[in-house]
Formats: C-alpha cells, sequence, structure tokens
C-alpha cells in the first residue's frame, strides 16, 4: 500500500467519524484512540494531526488505525452481530443439507 493510500485510508476513518456531527461521539472516540484534540492550535490542524497519530517512521500504521477502529465498541459490537448471524445461517444451511442428504 502508497503511502498516500495509507494516508486516505486513515483520513477517511476520521471522516467517518466526523460525519455523524456528535461531539460526545467524537469525543469518545478520540479517547478510543488515544487521540488528544486538546493539543491542536487550530481546528484547521486537526487532519495533519490525526495523521500524525498514526505516523511511524515514514509510513503510517494502518494495521493500527484499523484495529482502533475494529475495535470501537459500535463497531465490534455490530461486528459480533454479523458474525453471530452467519454463523447461525451457515449452521442451518449445514442442517439442511444434512437433511437433504438423509433422504436419498
Amino acid at each position: 500500500m502508497t503511502v498516500r493510500h495509507q494516508c486516505d485510508l486513515i483520513l477517511s476513518i476520521l471522516c467517518d467519524v466526523l460525519e455523524k456531527d456528535d461531539a460526545i461521539h467524537l469525543g469518545k472516540w478520540f479517547d478510543h484512540v488515544g487521540f488528544d484534540p486538546t493539543a491542536l492550535r487550530h481546528n484547521s490542524d486537526l487532519m495533519q494531526a490525526w495523521l500524525g497519530h498514526y505516523r511511524s517512521g515514514r509510513r503510517y500504521d494502518v494495521d493500527r488505525a484499523l484495529n482502533d477502529l475494529i475495535s470501537w465498541p459500535p463497531i465490534a459490537d455490530r461486528i459480533a452481530t454479523l458474525s453471530k448471524e452467519k454463523t447461525n445461517q451457515t449452521g442451518r444451511t449445514s442442517k439442511k443439507q444434512r437433511h437433504e442428504k438423509s433422504a436419498i
């Protein structure tokens, strides 16, 4: 992944959170990832500071950013729900297939 792609991915996560337009939600997100917005001098510094938060040498730590995203409680809960639904669907399919095989 190029550095440009890394930046785009990390900034897209921030933009998704900002779209919620909820200061409490945003504050909780910043706490979750360990980002201190009080260090910003101006609101316009947010994007560069956000990238700096995930900077690792000459690259960006995309794995850490994605881990922060999937461990965020609303996202983690949704992943767990979808995983459970998938497991239930797979189980039903398997039972149906077993039933069909036993009927043959």
